[in-house]
């Protein structure tokens, strides 16, 4: 594998939070078999969104038989997964080529669904060509209505597993928030530390994921400008750099609130673009959600509020017939 997992599970508080599990990544370089399926396996699979709804360009990857000559394939046989649902950021180079090995891979396991929000990569939308940008993102609401609409009509039954990488942390939080009963549980990979949602103490407070998985990938942000800046870098900048790293770990860690059952992955020695430079890091914790989340359990859970409403007709029904 290209990377090997030193698991501290946590009997000691991880951010303040007993029961989360720390895990660190250390990235190992791939064997030379890997590089070669990974260069074979983008140019079979590249991201080419060639699907679009309403101006809004996706993609879809079926989970099929595995690929035997893939070096991260599951050892375990094949079983029932949440689709995922993946939340880009807001950046030129946070989505459609950045997610292609990640989705590939994760379709090992599960269908996957891609998608960019509009006026953004490959989604086009004339009306908000002027407002949105990478640079001035929109609000989260849109975005969950389009996404809405595209479940809706592939007919992709949840409930679902989230992931998200930075900016796409506020739409999935949007998505949980309006949706609880269909999140299986949540990959958030470098998120935290953009924009606050309005919903962000609720969710902490109420636990919002319940007893859901959750995963919260840490990576460094400012990774690329330790090496470049040693020697040069004043006091004062290092001090600043110091604050900035503390507060983004707090922002992150913050997050593990969402869920009792949490882990907090911590990379060192990657970049804010986590899902585009170690892609197996992201995968192994997708797959870690999906072994512990209970799909037929999120299923009922969805449904529940139907047979109530059925079950009390029924009775009602029956009351009247009886006293007839």
């Amino acid at each position: 594998m290209m990377i090997d997992v030193m698991k501290t599970i946590a009997s000691e508080n991880v951010g303040g939070l007993a029961g989360a599990a720390q895990i660190n990544y250390k990235r190992h370089k791939p064997t030379w078999e890997q590089r070669k399926w990974l260069v074979s396996l983008e140019l079979r699979r590249s991201m080419q969104l060639e699907d679009s709804r309403n101006g809004i360009s996706f993609k879809v990857v079926n989970a099929a038989v595995q690929d035997e000559n893939s070096p991260f394939k599951r050892d375990e046989s094949p079983k029932k997964q949440s689709p995922v649902i993946c939340f880009h950021g807001s950046g030129n180079d946070t989505h459609s080529a950045a997610w292609a090995t990640a989705v590939q891979h994760i379709a090992q396991s599960s269908t996957v669904l891609y998608y960019e929000r509009r006026g953004i990569g490959h989604s086009k939308d004339n009306a908000l060509s002027a407002s949105v940008s990478p640079r001035r993102p929109q609000t989260p609401s849109q975005p969950i209505r389009d996404l809405v609409d595209l479940l809706q009509a592939l007919h992709l039954r949840g409930p679902y597993v989230l992931l998200a990488h930075s900016y796409g942390g506020t739409i999935a939080r949007e998505f949980l928030h309006r949706y609880p009963e269909k999140v299986a549980g949540m990959v958030l990979a470098e998120t935290g530390q953009e924009t606050p949602t309005k919903y962000d103490q609720e969710q902490y407070a109420k636990q919002a994921l319940g007893s859901k998985p959750l995963s919260v990938i840490h990576a460094n942000s400012l990774y690329s400008l330790q090496g470049a800046f040693s020697e040069t870098t004043s006091s004062e900048r290092l001090e600043m750099q110091a604050k900035w790293a503390a507060e983004d770990e707090r922002l992150k860690k913050a997050q593990l609130q969402l869920s009792s059952n949490a882990r907090y992955v911590r990379i060192p020695d990657c970049g804010h673009h986590v899902v585009r430079d170690r892609p197996g890091a992201v995968v192994a914790e997708v797959n870690w959600v999906l072994d512990n989340s209970n799909i037929d359990t999120a299923r009922k859970t969805v449904y529940a509020p139907f047979w109530i409403w059925l079950r009390a007709y029924l009775n009602r029904a029956t009351t009247m017939l009886t006293s007839a």
